[in-house]
């Protein structure tokens, strides 16, 4: 405040420096108190307060820096300075409360789909019904620009894959429909786009269910049958041979590849660094096969996510047991929650000088456990038992 009459001074403008001077004065004394200003702290609410005066037109900077004079009569200034107006001004610059915003997750579609997850279907599809229930996906989506977080990345596109997987429910992955603005739909054979909408979303495990409300995607290609779901399988064993059908790159059309399950064990997951079991299979999986099923006979043993850069035909599936702790999550509470998780921080025992200097005979093994997170249910327990877990 101090500088700028100062700089009012400089510039031959003596009567408003000394205005805004007295207006200073007045609000640091008793008879007009900044602390009558509630809900901001007294240095706040009294710069608030003059830089809300200022505003006013009492001053303005260009852009080296210089105060002029604004155009307004400065005989107008005296009146302008009343402090029961400053303060009324303020206070009804209150901002109203926002709009009760309605998801899209509360319309009576996505209900009536969720509600599905509750009973098992009456009929799967088979044979060649299973690539009626296998669509495309079309996102059109924005990232968000962290360095410049005020605004979004340039819109851009791309496709996934989905199946049926309940009435009126689609299972895609999690990054198919991620930062998703608008989400289009496709059925096998057919060149019309349905409007699709994102009811849940889980990032961890990579899954996302979506739901179409135009009643003409559901009906079969006769009109009168309804897209049959996909029965949902188990955990196949090790060289067994899956299928993997979608949409990836490079055609419009169904496309199947055929592998074998090599590997089945904790991985990472891409899309959110989190770690949980996977399905290792020699079957391409490329961009666009994201979200499709791997079909083991008519039923789903998986859901293709993701594969393995610089390696020549090695993809991730979703094993079914990640599938159905998602399912239920949605189910029981309308979204999904996550994985829980043990909240340790810790490293393995591979090191044979560790283990000698931790007294740990050769036939054992185990992890050291460094650090208990302090915000898990864990950190109840106590530090004490930070150590070597062994077996």
């Amino acid at each position: 405040m101090l500088r700028l009459c100062r700089l009012l001074n400089r510039q031959g403008l003596a009567s408003t420096a000394e205005q805004l001077s007295m207006l200073y004065k007045m609000q640091m004394s008793s008879s007009v108190s900044a602390g009558s200003l509630p809900g901001l702290p007294r240095a706040c609410r009294t710069q608030q307060l003059l830089h809300s005066t200022v505003l006013r037109g009492v001053v303005h900077a260009d852009a080296f820096g210089v105060a002029h004079p604004s155009n307004h009569n400065h005989s107008h200034l005296q009146q302008s300075f009343s402090s029961s107006q400053r303060v009324r001004h303020i206070v009804n610059s209150v901002a109203a409360p926002a709009p009760t915003i309605k998801h899209k997750w509360d319309s009576d579609t996505a209900k009536k789909a969720l509600a599905s997850l509750a009973e098992e279907p009456a009929d799967f599809a088979k044979g060649v019904e299973v690539l009626d229930s296998i669509v495309k996906v079309y996102t059109v989506f924005s990232r968000p620009d962290y360095f410049l977080p005020w605004q979004n990345h340039p819109k851009r596109e791309s496709t996934g894959t989905g199946f049926v997987i309940r009435d009126r429910l689609i299972m895609t992955n999690a990054h198919v429909v991620a930062d998703q603005t608008y989400v289009t739909v496709k059925r096998h054979g057919s060149g019309t786009k349905y409007r699709a909408d994102v009811i849940a979303v889980g990032h961890d495990v990579d899954l996302a269910l979506l739901t179409v409300e135009d009643e003409d995607f559901w009906l079969g290609t006769e009109g009168t049958e309804i897209m049959k779901p996909l029965q949902l399988g188990d955990v196949p064993q090790l060289q067994e041979q899956v299928l993997v059908v979608g949409y990836p790159t490079g055609g419009d059309n169904t496309s199947i590849t055929s592998g074998v399950v090599s590997r089945v064990e904790v991985t990472q997951y891409v899309h959110a660094a989190s770690h949980l079991m996977a399905i290792q299979i020699d079957a391409a999986i490329n961009p666009g096969n994201s979200g499709g099923p791997a079909l083991k006979g008519d039923v789903v043993v998986g859901v293709a996510f993701q594969n393995l850069p610089h390696a020549d035909n090695i993809g991730y599936i979703i094993p079914l047991p990640v599938v159905r702790r998602f399912l239920s999550e949605v189910q029981k509470f309308g979204f999904y929650r996550g994985f829980c998780s043990l909240g340790i921080v810790f490293q393995t025992m591979d090191n044979p000088h560790l283990r000698k200097a931790l007294r740990m005979t050769s036939h054992q093994s185990g992890v050291l456990i460094n650090r208990i997170q302090p915000t898990t249910s864990t950190a109840q327990v106590g530090e004490q038992y930070c150590g070597v877990l062994a077996w």
